[in-house]
């Protein structure tokens, strides 16, 4: 699994041990979520979509879940989230994500 940062690689490198952490503290099943293989990748500005307001950190993280699921270069922009939400919406009334 790869592991994005949106800040630095360092950022990262502190995220994982504490994702190790919260594993433990919550009981889930360690062979779920085997953090030993994770793969920190830098983010910043030029790699990854900035969230351009205080509104959008949902959208944004049902996004970026859906792109790295199905395994899609993050390309959009905070410019993107009213159709997102629309979308999202849709999903919601359908009871089923595409």
């Amino acid at each position: 699994m790869t592991v994005f940062t949106f800040l630095t690689l360092s950022d990262g490198i502190v995220y994982v041990p504490r994702l190790k952490k919260f594993r433990s503290v919550i009981g889930v099943d360690q062979s779920l979520l085997d953090v030993a293989n994770w793969e920190v990748v830098p983010g910043g500005e030029m790699l990854t979509p900035q969230q351009a307001n205080c509104d959008d950190c949902g959208v944004f993280t049902c996004i970026y879940a859906n792109y790295v699921s199905a395994d899609l270069p993050l390309g959009f922009t905070a410019t993107d989230m009213p159709l997102f939400r629309k979308r999202i919406t849709l999903d919601i009334l359908r009871k089923k994500v595409d």
